[in-house]
């Protein structure tokens, strides 16, 4: 299914975050990498990507949300996947990952995203009128070009 092109933005980051939950789960099952390198790899596309990506979907695809059920499970799965990264984050420097720990992420984070995906955008696509769409979709494109001039800004300071 084609996305609404206002939601696609979210809809390319939530590619990205798959991509993040696939290499935890590789990692883990041995495939490919580390369960270190995939902790690494997440909790980088955490800091840059995923923590605004929740804010931009709070502050307007919340408000597009017609069902509470499905606004509060947006809100509630947002919170449990910010306490498992915030988690994560603290583990002593060098220490290897919580197996554990990093599987409820990569499953949380697929389940969640699938959801949206599935169900939530295409309620919101069906349920809000085209301005209100448009409008949402402007204010992601610039969150969205916002963050991509800041995170160049902090790659050309690296060198």
């Amino acid at each position: 299914m084609k996305r609404h092109p206002s939601l696609q933005p979210l809809s390319r980051e939530h590619h990205l975050v798959l991509a993040q939950a696939r290499a935890i789960r590789w990692a883990l099952s041995g495939r490919a990498g580390t369960p270190r390198e995939a902790c690494a790899g997440f909790l980088a596309v955490w800091k840059g990507t995923i923590t605004q990506h929740f804010v931009a979907e709070e502050l307007w695809i919340l408000p597009l949300i017609s069902r509470r059920e499905d606004a509060e499970r947006m809100r509630d799965e947002h919170e449990k996947l910010r306490v498992l990264a915030e988690r994560l984050s603290h583990k002593e420097s060098g220490a290897e990952p919580d197996r554990e720990l990093l599987s409820r992420l990569a499953r949380g984070l697929d389940d969640h995203i699938r959801w949206e995906e599935r169900h939530l955008f295409p309620a919101i696509e069906a349920s809000t009128p085209p301005e209100k769409l448009r409008e949402a979709g402007e204010k992601l494109a610039a969150a969205e070009k916002t963050r991509l001039s800041a995170s160049r800004g902090r790659s050309e300071r690296r060198y």
